[in-house]
């Protein structure tokens, strides 16, 4: 997710990310450029960065996004390291 609520999926079968809306509309894709195999996401932390990673190529992609990833809260039990 990221701070503006919208969830964003990696497509492995189509080598993209989308960013998609309360209704499940893609309001943005990044295609990658290194192949097919997109399957991971995560963003940087407090910045409008993310990267995936493209699982055919062993590459890490980095692109920009509209607004960095949401805070993530720690449940009961969790500790930080």
């Amino acid at each position: 997710m990221d701070a503006q609520g919208h969830l964003m999926v990696a497509n492995p079968g189509l080598g993209c990310v989308w960013r998609l809306n309360d209704k499940a509309e893609p309001t943005d894709v990044w295609q990658s450029p290194a192949g097919h195999g997109v399957t991971n996401l995560a963003f940087y932390p407090g910045l409008p960065v993310a990267f995936a990673t493209e699982s055919s190529s062993g590459s890490i992609l980095k692109f920009e996004t509209p607004c960095a990833g949401a805070s993530v809260a720690m449940g009961e039990g969790a500790k930080r390291k």
